[in-house]
């Protein structure tokens, strides 16, 4: 069952998540799921319906999120191994901007603990500031 600490935790995660959202959208002009989508895509390409697993989010909904991260020349999208199979990965525009996002990570959240060095994404690497 569910506790009133419970509660007020989640409600305090959810202004943290709100915040954020602003910022994304004010200094790089993503909302969440469009800076998720980078973030996955940094680590190296996959389908999209292995990015649409990832991100726990349906498959129209990702095909919306990266239509619009395509024509902002974010990412690129090939044909896979059969037609129905898109393969996606980042632009050289969606690897630097992932690299903007990481840098406002690492002075936002300096101690954050992070399972990949900075330098060492999939789709290319970043120089560290």
């Amino acid at each position: 069952m569910t506790t009133l600490i419970d509660l007020c935790t989640v409600k305090d995660v959810m202004a943290t998540v709100t915040e954020l959202e602003a910022d994304l959208r004010a200094q790089l002009g993503l909302n969440l799921h469009q800076a998720f989508v980078l973030c996955c895509l940094a680590r190296g390409e996959r389908s999209a319906g292995s990015l649409a697993d990832e991100l726990r989010i349906r498959q129209a909904s990702l095909s919306r999120i990266l239509k619009t991260l395509e024509q902002r020349g974010l990412l690129l999208r090939q044909a896979g191994e059969d037609s129905r199979h898109r393969i996606v990965s980042l632009s050289d525009a969606g690897l630097a901007l992932s690299c903007r996002m990481m840098e406002e990570e690492q002075r936002r959240f300096p101690l954050a603990i992070r399972p990949q060095p900075f330098a060492e994404l999939g789709g290319g690497t970043c120089e560290e500031p």
